[in-house]
């Protein structure tokens, strides 16, 4: 899908054509490119990185940028997943939207946003698998905004990279989710419970997010309803691209993910391949509707693990329309 926003002179440089955002990507570049030596994360390859991301940014939301701790106020401690903890923050001014007209500063939103700050364990000694992560996101992000226009909304904007004080890890400044994973919004009795019209939106919107991914050539490779965040209207924003892979590294032979939603032939010492998040996608379907993990039942061990790879999957729960039935089997 092509997009055909009006575009419009520079206001800058008055000779390139700028999309309805106000953003000029040479202009921008050469102003990203001045401020280069007034800002340091400490290591030279995350420097490089942040760089190469702003000269090639081409519209606001493609925008990472260094933001020292300090910048943050009101820093909550939110949750510790297996390789990284979780805050959420309040960010001043918030993030760049475009150069200043005749002058050196940035325009930004000049409103205090609510961010997440996820700080990844050991991260000064994992830099290039950090890097991986970041770079599958934007690879992910870039393309969507290439594809299409109508679902912007589900995508989980990175601001930017800065370092947790206490421990000096590297540290993904992103969009704060305020109703958590999915996980924990199913099982929030504090919470209305999702209609039918609220769930297949959410999956439409989810499977977007997730068909876009493919085609831009990634594997998610743990997609559970804890990689999965819910905003204000419980749009589905996929999460977690640290195990993410292009295709062309199918070949491993590690397996990754959470046991239940792990694909039985990848269980079985298979490549991962786009079928397995497809997998997990139909585990995701019997969630929305169980309010509870796949297995959760049952401990998740070899038995299990065996089960799986002999053709074990949840039980349909009664009443689920067989439509609906038939694509949870269709994923299986």
């Amino acid at each position: 899908m092509s997009s055909n926003k009006k575009k419009s002179k520079c206001k800058n440089c008055a000779k390139y054509d700028t999309n309805n955002t106000w953003w000029c990507k040479p202009c921008n570049a050469e102003r990203f490119r001045e401020d280069f030596s007034k800002w340091t994360s400490g290591n030279e390859f995350v420097d490089k990185f942040i760089q190469n991301a702003q000269l090639s940014a081409r519209n606001r939301e493609e925008v990472i940028e260094w933001i020292p701790y300090e910048k943050f106020q009101n820093v909550e401690y939110i949750a510790q997943g297996g390789f990284s903890k979780i805050f959420k923050a309040d960010w001043p001014k918030g993030r760049i939207i475009c150069s200043g007209i005749k002058t050196t500063k940035w325009w930004r939103e000049d409103r205090t946003i609510q961010v997440a700050l996820k700080s990844i364990n050991d991260s000064r000694n994992i830099i290039k698998e950090f890097l991986e992560e970041l770079q599958n996101h934007l690879k992910y992000l870039h393309y969507f905004s290439d594809e299409t226009s109508q679902h912007k909304a589900s995508r989980l904007l990175i601001h930017g990279i800065t370092r947790e004080p206490s421990t000096n890890n590297f540290t993904l400044v992103t969009d704060y989710m305020v109703r958590g994973s999915l996980r924990t919004r199913l099982q929030n009795p504090d919470l209305p419970q999702f209609e039918w019209s609220s769930v297949l939106l959410s999956l439409r919107d989810l499977s977007i997010c997730l068909s876009l991914m493919h085609e831009a050539g990634l594997i998610h490779r743990d997609i559970h309803s804890g990689n999965i965040l819910c905003g204000f209207v419980d749009l589905p924003y996929l999460a977690d691209f640290g195990l993410s892979r292009n295709l062309s590294y199918g070949n491993e032979e590690k397996i990754f993910g959470i046991l239940p939603y792990v694909a039985p032939e990848v269980l079985n010492k298979q490549p991962y391949t786009q079928a397995a998040d497809i997998y997990s996608f139909g585990m995701i379907l019997w969630e929305y509707l169980s309010h509870a993990p796949p297995f959760s039942d049952r401990a998740h061990d070899l038995k299990l693990c065996l089960d799986i790879q002999n053709g074990l999957r949840p039980k349909i729960l009664s009443g689920t329309p067989t439509i609906y039935a038939n694509l949870m089997k269709q994923c299986w």
